[in-house]
């Protein structure tokens, strides 16, 4: 595997369909984001972005199936170039995954035997603690009150929870969002949360939190 020698821990180089040459990765550039225990839809995304755009991505999926290992050729068993070909290829996938990924979740898919294998794996854990921490930045939300924090200190809290969940793939509608604001504004702003309840026309929720 053939690295850039002046960022040799950021670079990998990734084959893509023979005979075509070898297309360099730079981690550092094209996928900057690390998987954390929080951000595995945002991570996801960055990275299958990248191998659309270099067709690579049924590797991930299992769709590019590896060919046979070896050809008869004249009655004798051979190498078949294009098996290695495609499993360098695999294995260098699967090299940019484990790039991605902190010292605590590499052993998670340490045995993973192909880019796939990896792919499936990471998917199947982090798919759950998404749901998970989905379910506790909505408790987050309708347990959240202003008590005596500035109004704009309370607005900036409820505006990063529901920009957290929309990064996780469940946005707020308007209405929930709302919801949520009015609910902890407190008795302080009860002529505000009925102005809101009773006008004629909704409120988009941009336009509360900016004023």
């Amino acid at each position: 595997m053939s690295t850039n020698s002046s960022n040799t821990t950021n670079t990998v180089n990734v084959a893509e369909s023979s005979p075509s040459p070898f297309v360099q990765i730079n981690c550092a550039t094209h996928l900057p984001l690390h998987l954390t225990s929080t951000n595995y839809v945002s991570w996801k995304l960055q990275f299958t972005l990248l191998l659309f755009g270099l067709d690579l991505m049924g590797f991930l999926y299992g769709s590019s199936m590896a060919p046979t290992t070896t050809l008869t050729i004249c009655t004798e068993p051979s190498p078949n170039l294009a098996y290695i070909h495609w499993k360098r290829q695999d294995q260098l996938i699967l090299h940019v995954i484990l790039t991605l990924l902190t010292e605590v979740v590499i052993p998670l898919i340490a045995s993973a035997t192909s880019s796939s294998d990896a792919w499936t794996r990471l998917d199947r854990i982090f798919s759950k603690r998404s749901q998970f921490h989905i379910i506790n930045l909505k408790d987050n939300l309708s347990s959240i009150q202003r008590g005596t924090l500035p109004i704009s200190d309370f607005l900036i809290q409820l505006k990063t929870l529901s920009d957290e969940l929309s990064t996780l793939g469940s946005p707020l509608s308007n209405d929930d969002l709302l919801i949520y604001c009015t609910c902890g504004l407190g008795p302080a702003y009860k002529e505000v949360i009925t102005a809101l309840h009773t006008r004629d026309t909704p409120i988009h929720s941009k336009s509360f939190f900016i004023n």
